[in-house]
């Protein structure tokens, strides 16, 4: 119903709103272990906000405001995956694994039928109805358009014939075959352990989802259920788990046989053999990691670009006679490259180290979901390369952090672990994103922000082989004529600068489907930039005519010799045309004769020399994009320092004696702070608190153990047992082990109430003298 209406995925959207109303409920809110290294990654993604408008090299330029758009939608999918997991984990009351995982197994069955619908029916897409309520110029826009059209296949032709590769219910095949993967694991967890009856309808639906798998070409697919098969025997054969070793060996060996004795041997051996997209992929890849390394390495570009030209030609780019002449934005194949080019390496640094330290973490997990949850989250990491995890795939993979970490539930740390001290300490927090802005300042002063001067020259058609009409010049070729070493010499000697210095600063490029060639030289001075791009647009017109020239001159040599030999041979053969040989001899004039022609008119052409021109002046400009990228750079490794060492400050250095209030960022209160002898004032402060609680002293100071012994002893119980508890700390006693203390008894069942301080005797306060005594207290 949702597909239809057009909604399904913004629902996931929808849903997260009360999640997260539930969790704005709790008190404290438990967060998966190594949760931090995600929030962090959330906080450096927003610095893409910074870079937004910053043009990256060898991309179109592009300042309107549509690339928030995506960025914001891929932002948002982050967010409700951070929702569900924090709802998972805090859910357990409520939730169980086993109910999650036949909730996804339902949902891998749905994708299956998607998928044999696509197999049936490849040809049936229809607007769904909101895509059909909306303006027509916004329901064509390709976000619009992929999020609300209905339809159920992708029909390709890249093995020869058109082939059905199924979808249903998403727009694009790969973002089935991953979410399809990522549910696998659960569909089996959960009908596998119900019954024979289900063990024997999961066969069928796994014979079913086999055929849809085959036939959707998806390598990446069937790396991730071989990877996740492997990891099943592997795993199970170290622990000794026969029963799930030999599930996992049936499952595999199945599999092998659907392939061999059907058709879709055939299927997956012509895939195999057919690379289809894998250059592109590669060149894709290399281009995001080498502009982001080059121009913005530490915070990237925020969100994808648009490839300038294309892999082919450096002026390629769609036509109505080849529309897909245009390769795909940058970013766009592959969750990792999305993850370089839009967030830098420090980004993609940290949502690695999250996804791979959630697997090592939870690699001892026993639970049939638990394992389910390590399978899903095993595929959204060796899938990072080709598929891009940002929808639905990231939302379950997330669902499995969740389930993972309620089976290592034990001293949970929380959210307000992290927002309480970042919050007390904002001012430091602010001071270390500061002082990064100011490196980021100070860096660019040094550095400075280069002038860039362009210049367009008008490049005709021409020959620079000799061979007219039959090797028409590209703008490539023009392309590495104004980066040879003659033009390159020409610079140097009119800038000064090194040979090797002028290469790396001038920079061809074209205008997308013309004849138009771009000269860039980019400089520290502006005159040298403006002489630089002028000498090089001089000089390399001065080659291309002078090759152009030449070739002429060779080709009319070639020419004129053809000429005068065919003269020659018409003259012998001439005397012969009324003799008994006539009807060899004539036609055999009329070809020398045309050929004759054909010479002439080609000598006449090459004497109209095609030469080149500039069509406007040189441009010059000082972009703000070095400086923008720096000082957003700053300002993100500010933030990224700071925030651990006040975190990491926090749990190891802040203790109950450095502040006179008491410390804050705790679950509970501080009830009372006392001598080391004065059990009684401690006794006193507990009877707001009856029935009396149990007393548990830090076992890292001797002085809270002699205190909280003497509480008890002065404590009167009552005869039920109390699931109540205090803490008795010394002043010494660091916040973060109470923190410690507190999740742990909370996951057996004990509510901690506050803690009680025990000032030592040997640090007695210093009391002030009074600067003045009034009248009346003399004497």
């Amino acid at each position: 119903m949702w597909w239809i209406l057009g909604v399904w995925q913004l629902m996931f959207f929808a849903m997260t709103v009360p999640m997260l109303r539930e969790l704005m409920r709790y008190r404290s809110t438990l967060m998966p272990r190594g949760f931090g290294v995600w929030l962090m990654w959330l906080a450096w993604l927003l610095t893409g906000l910074f870079v937004m408008q910053v043009h990256a090299p060898g991309t179109l330029p592009d300042s309107s405001l549509t690339a928030y758009l995506p960025f914001a939608y891929r932002f948002a999918w982050y967010v409700a995956a951070t929702v569900v997991a924090l709802y998972v984990v805090n859910a357990r009351p409520r939730i169980s694994p086993e109910w999650i995982s036949r909730v996804l197994a339902w949902f891998f069955v749905i994708l299956v039928a998607g998928g044999l619908l696509g197999l049936a029916a490849p040809n049936l897409d229809f607007p769904s109805l909101l895509q059909a309520a909306l303006p027509r110029g916004l329901a064509k826009q390709a976000l619009v358009q992929d999020l609300l059209h209905v339809q159920v296949a992708q029909v390709q032709a890249f093995l020869g014939d058109p082939q059905a590769r199924p979808s249903a219910p998403f727009p694009f095949t790969n973002e089935w075959g991953l979410v399809i993967a990522c549910t696998l694991p659960y569909f089996v967890a959960a009908w596998w352990h119900r019954g024979r009856t289900w063990r024997v309808a999961a066969v069928v639906v796994l014979i079913a989802a086999g055929i849809a798998i085959i036939s959707s070409l998806n390598r990446g697919t069937w790396v991730a259920v071989l990877a996740m098969a492997a990891f099943l025997i592997l795993r199970s054969a170290a622990l000794g788990k026969v029963r799930l070793l030999a599930l996992a060996v049936g499952l595999v060996v199945a599999a092998g046989a659907l392939v061999l004795v059907t058709p879709l041997g055939d299927l997956v051996q012509a895939r195999l053999d057919s690379p289809h997209s894998d250059q592109v992929r590669s060149n894709l890849g290399i281009r995001a990691a080498t502009t982001a390394a080059q121009a913005s390495p530490v915070i990237g570009f925020g969100t994808t670009r648009d490839v300038a030209g294309n892999f082919v030609s450096i002026a390629g780019g769609a036509t109505a006679a080849c529309p897909n002449c245009v390769p795909p934005p940058l970013g766009t194949h592959g969750q990792l490259w999305l993850l370089i080019f839009g967030a830098g390496f420090v980004g993609a640094g940290l949502y690695v180290i999250f996804l791979v330290g959630q697997l090592v973490r939870h690699l001892g997990t026993r639970s049939p979901t638990g394992v389910a949850a390590l399978c899903s989250l095993l595929t959204l990491t060796i899938t990072l390369p080709v598929y891009s995890a940002v929808g639905v795939g990231l939302f379950i993979g997330f669902v499995g952090v969740g389930v993972l970490s309620r089976e290592h539930d034990a001293g949970l740390a929380t959210i307000q672990d992290i927002t309480r001290p970042l919050l007390r300490r904002s001012t430091l927090v602010a001071t270390c994103v500061l002082v990064g802005g100011a490196g980021g300042v100070m860096t660019h002063v040094a550095l400075g922000s280069p002038v860039v001067a362009t210049q367009r020259l008008f490049i005709p058609d021409a020959d620079l082989g000799g061979v007219p009409g039959t090797r028409a010049t590209t703008l490539d070729t023009e392309a590495h004529l104004a980066t040879s070493d003659a033009v390159v010499r020409a610079v140097a000697a009119e800038t000064g600068a090194h040979p090797s210095t002028v290469r790396d600063r001038l920079v061809p490029s074209a205008a997308t489907n013309t004849r138009v060639l771009i000269l860039s030289y980019t400089s520290d001075d502006q005159d040298e930039a403006v002489r630089s791009v002028e000498t090089a647009s001089q000089a390399y017109l001065d080659e291309r005519q002078s090759r152009i020239a030449a070739a002429n001159r060779s080709l009319e040599d070639r020419l004129t010799r053809k000429r005068d030999d065919l003269t020659d041979l018409y003259r012998a053969i001439y005397p012969y045309r009324s003799s008994n040989q006539n009807q060899i001899v004539w036609p055999e004039l009329y070809k020398i004769r045309e050929d004759l022609d054909e010479t002439d008119q080609t000598l006449l052409e090459t004497k109209e020399a095609a030469s080149g021109e500039s069509i406007s002046a040189a441009i010059v400009t000082r972009s703000s994009d070095p400086a923008v990228i720096r000082v957003g750079s700053g300002l993100a490794i500010g933030f990224l320092v700071g925030v651990p060492l006040i975190l990491i400050g926090d749990r190891y250095w802040l203790r109950f004696g450095s502040r006179r209030s008491g410390p804050s960022g705790l679950p509970i209160p501080v009830i009372t702070t006392v001598g080391t002898h004065d059990a009684d004032a401690a006794v006193r402060a507990l009877r707001a608190y009856p029935p009396a609680p149990m007393v548990i002293a830090d076992p890292a100071h001797a002085s809270a153990m002699r205190l909280a012994s003497s509480i008890e002893e002065k404590l009167t119980r009552s005869p039920s047992p109390t699931s109540r508890a205090v803490y008795v700390v010394d002043q010494r006693s660091r916040v973060s082990r109470v923190r410690q203390m507190y999740r742990h008894h909370a996951g057996l069942g004990v509510e901690p109430l506050g803690v009680i301080v025990c000032r030592s005797t040997n640090r007695s306060r210093r009391r002030r003298r009074p600067r003045f005594r009034s009248s009346s207290s003399e004497g």
